[in-house]
């Protein structure tokens, strides 16, 4: 994985990775979700870009080294990607040695997330987590501190953004973005 300038408002950086990635697909309207796992019908429709996206998985490091600081800005940064994005649908799910799912329906439902967890740090169980639903999102994103034992890199099929707090080393896939805290 590549590792970006911290300087780099990571919000921004996601939009241009996720534009890029779903702007070129003019087919994702008539691609159908086979196995919807959500209750209601959803209604996709655009963002405000015009630019679609069917699934977005967030993945919430939730283990003990992290703070409710940090938890806090995680939750308002992805609050700011949800509603910029506008995918058609999202799963927050936060993960220790295991996974906790909860789809947002709604952005304002982030803020009210129950993190959960407070084990060791895993990211296989997302990996775990993916396969046993069927689900191959369009972009997940990590948000995590890096201390992290991660899966091999066949086991993630999706596009990944990492997004770090810390310097510690890198996800061993995708994109990984330092994120610092706002002074």
């Amino acid at each position: 994985g590549s590792i970006t300038e911290p300087q780099v408002d990571w919000v921004t950086q996601l939009r241009d990775f996720v534009q890029t990635y779903t702007g070129k697909d003019e087919t994702s309207w008539s691609r159908l979700n086979r196995r919807r796992m959500a209750t209601p019908p959803h209604v996709p429709y655009p963002g405000k870009t015009g630019h679609h996206l069917e699934s977005l998985v967030i993945a919430i490091d939730a283990s003990g080294s992290i703070g409710e600081i940090e938890m806090g800005m995680f939750l308002a940064e992805v609050r700011a990607v949800v509603e910029q994005v506008n995918p058609k649908e999202t799963w927050a799910l936060f993960w220790d040695t295991s996974v906790i799912a909860q789809e947002i329906m709604d952005p304002e439902d982030i803020e009210q997330l129950e993190p959960y967890g407070g084990g060791g740090t895993d990211y296989t169980a997302v990996a775990d987590w993916l396969e046993q639903n069927d689900l191959t999102p369009d972009v997940v994103i990590c948000l995590t501190d890096l201390y992290v034992n991660w899966p091999s890199a066949d086991r993630i099929r999706s596009p990944h953004i990492t997004v770090g707090t810390t310097d510690y080393d890198p996800a061993p896939f995708g994109t990984t973005i330092r994120l610092t805290a706002h002074s």
